[in-house]
């Protein structure tokens, strides 16, 4: 996966693929835009943001079998790749599993959005 791809995170804090040089769709910040804001809203289907935190998908907010998220709009994001701190369940249909990455500290499922 080159950095280069955007990647948007589950469970996981976006702060730790920046760190290591990629560039994430979500983050926690709230230096964003209204529009952005309103656009990534828009990619949790069922799940509204809170107007005073940053861009998060927050993974005990879903059901790990039915990620309900806009893969669509995702795509159009041009969001390649989802990484999950936990193995997500029923993927198959919006999504290809790559590889899982762990270390002392992090298992790391990485996921291909189909196109």
């Amino acid at each position: 996966i080159s950095s280069n791809n955007r990647i948007i995170n589950i469970g996981l804090n976006p702060a730790i693929p920046l760190y290591n040089g990629f560039f994430t769709v979500d983050g926690a910040t709230t230096s964003h835009s209204i529009e952005y804001h309103y656009l990534f809203d828009k990619i949790q289907n069922n799940n509204p943001l809170e107007a005073d935190h940053g861009l998060l998908i927050n993974k005990f907010d879903y059901d790990m079998l039915n990620i309900n998220l806009d893969f669509n709009l995702l795509k159009k994001m041009e969001c390649k790749y989802v990484f999950s701190d936990s193995e997500l369940l029923n993927y198959e249909k919006d999504l290809n599993y790559l590889n899982k990455f762990e270390n002392d500290i992090y298992e790391i499922f990485i996921y291909e959005i189909k196109n």
